[in-house]
């Protein structure tokens, strides 16, 4: 995440269900650049694929094995003096295709009780076991694309000078 971050908690990691839990809090000052009026913030972890494709072209049936169930939740308070959130990634619910699974993703700006704005990103990604048609390959590509592009993971805040 960051050199300077501190974890505030201890980490948790509960197995008892599935899939798995690793969730940790921490602390980070001076994560985001400032310039001016703007914060400019890039997430940790947020760069997600879809499936770990390879080359742009498929001639051949592409068996996704794994059934995999993924849940990444990323909550940033904003420092004091936060106005806005201008920019921040955008909501995805997407239905994917040949019974591949689904992918939803939303985001929320709320003000919490001391008055500083919270910025909470959920992204679930559900996969079934399948194989897909060497046609859908491109759909693929495009959707692997959009959850990497840096307009996933990045939030740009408005501060008060």
């Amino acid at each position: 995440v960051s050199q300077s971050a501190e974890m505030t908690e201890p980490p948790v990691v509960d197995l008892a269900g599935y899939p798995g839990v690793l969730a940790y809090r921490l602390r980070a000052e001076r994560f985001a650049v400032r310039t001016g009026k703007e914060l400019t913030l890039t997430l940790p972890d947020a760069s997600a694929t879809l499936l770990p494709l390879r080359g742009d072209q498929r001639f051949n049936p592409y068996y996704a094995p794994e059934i995999k169930d993924t849940l990444w939740e990323c909550i940033v308070r904003l420092p004091p003096g936060t106005t806005d959130v201008p920019v921040r990634p955008g909501e995805i619910d997407w239905d994917l295709p040949a019974g591949l699974g689904r992918i939803l993703c939303r985001t929320a700006l709320a003000t919490a009780s001391d008055g500083t704005l919270t910025v909470r990103m959920r992204r679930e990604i559900t996969l079934a076991n399948t194989v897909l048609p060497p046609e859908i390959y491109p759909a693929l590509l495009e959707m692997n694309r959009r959850l990497r592009h840096p307009a996933m993971r990045t939030l740009v805040a408005t501060m008060e000078e």
